[in-house]
């Protein structure tokens, strides 16, 4: 699903529909998962080939608990070895949502899905990552102290 950006959230947001038919296993935020990427209102997601790029990182990481068979949740990276500046996803929490945390949507009555936030990250950030945490890493888009946001996926790392 592609979103528009709005006046409450001034951004396209690409979110998955029907990842959550596969139902994940051991210590997961929700047996479910929805995936969402936030993308610069600059960009023509109209186009394509703009698209194309943001897509392939929503649908990769989707996709990525069937074709492994591993459960994904907040915190995880997946190691994509591209030919880009991004060499991988952090799935974390969609903070830039307000009011809601962890989004949790409940799909039946005793079915719930989290739905997750997919940055791309670099070689460094994902080396990084594994020696400080995933905490440390998902604070460098959402700083715990006054920094600056930086809650949009890019191509290329501009801070």
């Amino acid at each position: 699903l592609l979103y528009e950006p709005n006046e409450k959230y001034p951004f396209y947001k690409l979110v998955t529909l029907g990842a959550s038919d596969y139902k994940l296993k051991g210590h997961v935020v929700e047996k479910r998962n929805e995936y969402m990427i936030f993308v610069d209102p600059s960009l023509n997601l109209r186009d394509k080939e703009v698209l194309q790029w943001y897509y392939q990182q929503l649908i990769v990481t989707a996709r990525f608990p069937f074709l492994s068979k591993e459960s994904i949740s907040y915190g995880h990276t997946i190691d994509f070895q591209s030919d880009g500046d991004m060499q991988g996803v952090l799935v974390m929490l969609p903070q830039i949502i307000e009011d809601v945390g962890i989004l949790r949507c409940p799909i039946s009555k005793y079915k719930r899905v989290a739905c997750l936030q997919v940055m791309p990250i670099t070689k460094e950030e994902m080396d990084a990552k594994l020696e400080k945490g995933a905490e440390w890493l998902e604070e460098k888009f959402y700083p715990i102290d006054e920094g600056e946001l930086h809650y949009l996926a890019e191509k290329t790392r501009s801070f």
